[in-house]
């Protein structure tokens, strides 16, 4: 009878299970049987510099590490050679010529970096593999096994040529090349177990994380049930908006497979910024931009507008930067325009009508809309909206937003909703002879924040 053919994934946990046996030589020869059938899994090659490392052959575990993380630069895979980089220097190496090669192709200003550069497939997992060599009897030669698996992975020779342009990196290709270098030193690689949980819904977030392989599952519980929103696969970035934002994450992440990540946490970025202030500047424009693209893509008053509509529409908001405690509208006040958080946290408050101490009515936060109910009413705002922290505001003047609800029946009818929902809100807190029908500037949509 025939050996039954396996999966690269089984393949794979084979050679993990007698590494963990301490089986060393027969794992690095079953990783080479896997490069052989697969020639450009670079997972494989990392996998082999852990073996030699474990198995105490630092030397050769280095060597396959410096030029693996290389090949990954020039073959455009960047995580994975952050990934081989922290390796690296977690063996006791320095990795200069790695992490120079890696901060000058990939940070702000290469050359090598385009928009509609190819970008490498990784082996698919499922792929059939083929039958499973036996388990010897005896340990092979450990030399003769070392050897020949640096030869294997270190053997670039059926890749090719390397392309001439780059994907970018989120984040990292925001920054310079002295920022870049400081921000990965900083950062950490993980190897979370299947069903390790990353990110758990209801939490504040306090990293964000880059996927250099594996396969991660998203999942929330909705009206009591939970579901599946996503997979994440190779090159994907989650975490960012629930740590741009400092809200809670609404939806939990959790390995799927065994995977390996790059995060990025708050202590991380403050270190980096330490070395390098020119982090804080790439970080405020990379927050900017996500939680825009965000809001483009969740906020009731974008959603009925096309790509280039939406890109035109922002080019009329104005961009304000609001130190706390500052009021951004008055109470009995004349209404300016629309605002929109991008990010930080304001109070709305509101004076009742017999007078007595303002009522605090509820709190802003990233992605919430205020201002256009005062623009419906025309009337002077019925509430005060004061920051409490740091905040970003997106700004649109009233006669645009008045002209959009002319064109736009989708936008009008939304600006409708609000207020009748404001309305409600109103009468709870002061009863229904109360504060007028168009008065507090509350959003209640929120954006997806993982």
């Amino acid at each position: 009878m025939e050996p039954k053919a396996v999966r690269l994934f089984d393949a794979r946990q084979e050679a993990r299970a007698w590494r963990g046996q301490g089986r060393y030589a027969s794992a690095l020869g079953l990783y080479r049987a896997i490069l052989g059938r697969f020639r450009d899994d670079e997972r494989t090659r990392l996998d082999i510099a852990d073996t030699l490392l474990e198995a105490g052959r630092r030397k050769e575990g280095q060597e396959v590490l410096q030029a693996a993380g290389l090949h990954l630069v020039a073959s455009g895979r960047p995580l994975l050679a952050m990934v081989a980089l922290h390796k690296l220097r977690a063996s006791g190496a320095g990795g200069e010529e790695l992490a120079a090669t890696l901060a000058t192709t990939y940070a702000a200003g290469s050359e090598r970096l385009a928009s509609m550069a190819a970008r490498p497939v990784p082996s698919d997992p499922t792929a059939e593999f083929g039958p499973l060599p036996p388990a010897p009897g005896e340990e092979p030669d450990s030399e003769a096994a070392a050897e020949a698996a640096l030869a294997a992975a270190t053997d670039f020779s059926a890749h090719g040529r390397y392309p001439a342009h780059l994907h970018a990196v989120p984040f990292f290709s925001e920054l310079d090349v002295p920022s870049f270098g400081a921000v990965v030193e900083s950062a950490r690689a993980l190897e979370p177990d299947p069903g390790t949980v990353l990110a758990q819904q209801g939490e504040r977030g306090d990293s964000f994380y880059f996927v250099a392989w594996g396969r991660l599952r998203v999942t929330s519980v909705m009206q009591g049930s939970l579901r599946e929103l996503a997979r994440l696969h190779e090159n994907s970035l989650f975490g960012e908006m629930a740590l741009l934002s400092d809200r809670p994450r609404v939806a939990t992440v959790e390995a799927a497979e065994s995977a390996m990540l790059i995060e990025i946490d708050r202590q991380a970025l403050e270190a980096a910024t330490a070395k390098a202030p020119g982090v804080k500047v790439a970080l405020d424009r990379f927050a900017r931009e996500r939680l825009i693209r965000n809001l483009l893509a969740t906020s009731p008053l974008f959603t009925p507008f096309s790509k280039d509509q939406q890109a035109e529409l922002l080019r009329r908001f104005e961009g304000l930067e609001i130190d706390p405690e500052v009021a951004v509208i008055e109470q009995d006040r004349p209404g300016a325009g629309l605002y929109v958080v991008l990010s930080g946290e304001l109070e709305v408050s509101a004076r009742p009508p017999d007078g007595s101490a303002p009522v605090r009515l509820g709190a802003l936060g990233t992605g919430d809309i205020f201002g256009e109910m005062s623009i419906l009413g025309d009337q002077p705002t019925s509430a005060t909206v004061r920051a409490t922290s740091p905040t970003t505001l997106l700004f649109l003047a009233k006669d645009y937003v008045q002209r959009l609800r002319a064109a736009i029946p989708e936008v009008d009818a939304y600006f409708t909703q609000v207020a009748a929902q404001r309305s409600s809100d109103n009468r709870q807190h002061f009863g229904a002879s109360g504060l007028p029908d168009v008065v507090i500037d509350l959003d209640d949509s929120e954006p997806v924040l993982i």
